[in-house]
């Protein structure tokens, strides 16, 4: 987790999102704008009322799990997601950011962790607050596109190497096994 200092904000460019339905990337802010939201949503509508439980894992050492509840908000930008996770009493908020960019911000009270997210083709890449975030790059972070796993690494988040010495953090569903990347 972070040092509780402000985000530095998204990667300075637009975010990219594919359009399934013509191979090509969104034009135009509204099209980008819709498709954040989507964004938002389809992760909401995939978890359900509450969510299955995830694992934790380092490499093939299992950290632990967590149990994920759903909680609606909205704000002026549109619908918002908070997950309550476990009995931690973390929440993970999900919002539209400057440039389209979806901002997933975990705060556990003292600190908080912030990613931002994009859907250039099916899944989705996570960029830490402030990456340049190069368009077409490897990001440090994936999602994937049934937003049943996620890979997060050191190179993009050093806070997670307390976590995960290997440089990797894995969180994905309980009965899920493909994390690719």
């Amino acid at each position: 987790m972070g040092s509780g200092t402000e985000p530095l904000g998204p990667p300075a460019r637009d975010a990219l999102y594919f359009n399934s339905a013509t191979g090509l990337e969104h034009a135009g802010d509204s099209e980008a704008e819709a498709e954040a939201h989507w964004l938002i949503e389809s992760i909401a509508g995939m978890l359900g009322a509450d969510g299955p439980d995830w694992v934790i894992e380092d490499g093939d050492r299992k950290i632990g799990k967590l149990s994920l509840s759903l909680i609606r908000k909205q704000s002026q930008q549109g619908a918002a997601l908070s997950l309550k996770v476990g009995r931690r009493g973390w929440t993970v908020t999900m919002s539209v950011a400057a440039r389209h960019w979806v901002e997933i911000a975990v705060s556990t009270g003292a600190a908080e962790f912030v990613a931002y997210a994009e859907r250039q083709y099916e899944e989705i890449e996570l960029w830490p607050a402030g990456h340049r975030g190069e368009a077409w790059s490897i990001s440090p972070g994936r999602m994937g596109k049934r937003y049943t796993w996620i890979s997060l690494t050191a190179e993009g988040w050093p806070e997670i190497a307390g976590v995960a010495p290997s440089g990797v953090l894995n969180l994905y569903e309980s009965g899920t096994v493909e994390i690719s990347g």
